[in-house]
């Protein structure tokens, strides 16, 4: 029998491993902004104001963390730049001051960058820090509309470049789910607060306390970009199959819906009976653009709510939700087809938008 050592090491190991799939989309962002920034500094030249060059850098800061494997193509980037509200609010609380610079959504999947500059004897360098969120005052649901399902927030804390280690650059992925036909939107340009109180970390060894790196509230009134976040019904009809959920076992499900959006797809989903959900029963999903590219959708949140029944949720049947974010932008019309597990679906020109 394993020791609550080995026990607590493994749980600590294997969240290690779930959140290095998320890092794998930001590995590039310091070289992504060094290459940038060289261009950037040939852009400014005199006659060229102070708002035209905070403006190129918030763009450029968001491309770095999308910026994976490949370099995003021209859409993608068009897609950044209309989606992006700039913010560059700070907020200093005991010798930690905290810049909001920017903040992006589809909607549904939302990402918020945020500097951090401590005290000169301060070390961040290689520290997991994070904080308390308020998700009430950021999320500002309406009661008259389908209330959210749950929301959830990721902290990534990533190297500005600087060399400096007073210094970090945090990453918050942000998404909120909802039952179909749910009429929430994060991109609504509506005034929200992110509220985050005391940065903490947890020890790297067992058992892996809980540390204070500064205690303060730190809150910026901001709002996202009133965008486009139509969502896209990627099937014509339901598919059945088998698939292989994270664990290893084979379950057969039918898929009644795939929802696409801008950095997200949601699939809402029934599994036969006896068999039992987990947390992104179809793994990494497999977006094909129309280029031979391929983006993968990483499972973000998984739950139950209610099933599709020719466009129209069923209330108390038992259906099943599992929403996927992307690793770079999709544009809608770019997608050619989306491999879930050994399935294929081909994606046609009479995909309904809504």
């Amino acid at each position: 029998m394993k020791s609550p050592e080995e026990m607590a090491r493994n749980v600590f190991l294997a969240r290690d491993a779930q959140e290095a799939r998320r890092r794998k989309r930001l590995r590039r962002l310091e070289t992504t902004l060094t290459a940038v920034g060289v261009v950037f500094c040939l852009m400014v030249t005199a006659g060229f104001g102070y708002a035209f060059a905070a403006g190129l850098g918030i763009i450029r800061d968001f491309l770095g963390i999308f910026g994976s494997q490949t370099q995003l193509t021209p859409s993608q980037q068009a897609y950044v730049e209309e989606h992006l509200a700039e913010v560059g609010e700070s907020v200093t609380q005991n010798g930690f001051t905290l810049t909001l610079k920017g903040a992006l959504t589809d909607g549904t999947a939302a990402y918020m960058l945020v500097d951090i500059v401590g005290p000169e004897d301060a070390d961040m360098e290689g520290v997991a820090l994070g904080s308390v969120m308020d998700f009430d005052k950021l999320n500002l649901a309406d009661p008259k509309s389908t209330p959210i399902h749950s929301s959830k927030a990721t902290f990534l804390p990533i190297s500005d470049g600087d060399g400096l280690q007073n210094t970090l650059s945090l990453v918050i992925q942000y998404n909120v789910f909802q039952s179909p036909g749910g009429k929430f939107t994060l991109a609504d340009g509506r005034d929200r607060i992110l509220y985050l109180e005391n940065l903490v970390y947890n020890e790297k060894e067992y058992p892996y306390s809980e540390r204070t790196m500064a205690e303060g509230v730190w809150a910026f009134e901001f709002s996202f970009a009133k965008v486009d976040d139509r969502e896209r019904e990627l099937l014509t009809s339901p598919i059945s199959g088998s698939y292989t959920q994270i664990s290893g076992k084979q379950v057969n499900a039918t898929i009644f819906s795939l929802m696409m959006k801008g950095l997200s797809a949601t699939l809402y989903y029934s599994l036969e009976d006896g068999q039992v959900q987990e947390a992104g029963d179809f793994g990494i999903l497999q977006f094909v653009l129309k280029d031979g590219s391929v983006i993968a959708a990483y499972p973000e949140k998984a739950g139950q709510t209610s099933s599709m029944e020719h466009g129209s949720p069923v209330p108390g049947s038992g259906c099943l939700f599992c929403t996927n974010v992307f690793e770079a932008p999709i544009p809608y019309d770019e997608v050619s087809q989306v491999r879930i597990g050994d399935v294929v679906v081909e994606v046609g020109e009479t995909a309904q938008v809504s």
